[in-house]
């Protein structure tokens, strides 16, 4: 019985094999924990330029609006008004395009470029005064 008790509580030598296992254990795990911040890292910065890109967008959408209604104010202070109208905002820029299709119908086409995003938007108008739009669309 002593003997058994003794086995148990002396110092058992150390394995080298247990030592490499260990060490190659550790190498994984952090291994694993570089690879998963690294995913994590790149999936979020996905997620917010895709944000980004969604906001400008929709800027360029509202900016060739804005080119619109300007094109249609020079309509309405001049219905003879054919040419263009600019607009700069910062760096951001749009152009608006005015169009005589015969009579009193007009083509207004509206192009904004935002970065490196360009959005059109074209209108018909049937009619001067008042002013009737036939159509307004966002156009490839």
């Amino acid at each position: 019985m002593n003997t058994i008790i003794q086995k148990h509580f002396m110092d058992q030598p150390a394995c080298g094999n247990n030592q490499k296992g260990f060490s190659l254990l550790m190498l994984f795990l952090v291994l694993l924990v570089v690879a998963v911040a690294v995913i994590g890292f790149l999936f979020i910065s996905g997620i917010q330029s895709g944000k980004s890109s969604a906001a400008l967008e929709k800027s360029a959408k509202g900016i060739a609006n804005a080119c619109i209604e300007m094109a249609l104010s020079s309509i309405k202070y001049n219905n003879a008004f054919t040419g263009t109208v600019n607009l700069v905002f910062g760096s951001d820029t749009c152009t608006a395009t005015v169009i005589n299709t015969g009579g009193a119908t007009r083509s207004v086409t509206g192009q904004a470029n935002v970065g490196t995003i360009v959005r059109k938007v074209t209108i018909s108008i049937s009619s001067l005064n008042p002013i009737v739009i036939s159509s307004w669309q966002e156009t490839p």
